[in-house]
């Protein structure tokens, strides 16, 4: 996602820093390859973060390669709501990044979502 040619699948990387309060911190960015959406349901996919981490943003994108098309992680079909994709980033029983789907969008077989923290 965003096509930079410092993207790593699986690695932090520093893109920045971002000041808080007076205090300067790296700003880091992970992407994180999900696979397949789930089928109506949800799908955790484990990650590793920082224990100590501030979640700035979460985004991505999934792709169906039969259709060529991309829809963008946040998703929100207002004409049909259940086309919908939702990305949380949870630690309850570990870090996992939450795929949620109210229909089977398992043909959309190649998603990838970019956590921004400092």
């Amino acid at each position: 996602m965003g096509g930079g040619t410092n993207e790593v699948v699986g690695t932090p990387i520093a893109i920045g820093t971002i000041t808080v309060n007076g205090t300067t911190y790296t700003k880091y960015k992970l992407v994180v390859d999900c696979g397949a959406l789930p089928n109506n349901t949800q799908k955790n996919v484990p990650i590793t973060l920082p224990s100590t981490r501030n979640i700035l943003s979460v985004y991505g994108a999934s792709t169906n390669p039969t259709l060529g098309m991309v829809y963008p992680i946040p998703f929100y079909n207002a004409a049909d709501a259940s086309y919908s994709i939702t990305a949380i980033v949870t630690s309850s029983g570990g870090d996992a990044i939450k795929l949620i789907t109210k229909t089977d969008l398992s043909d959309w077989a190649d998603t990838k979502i970019t956590i921004e923290y400092y």
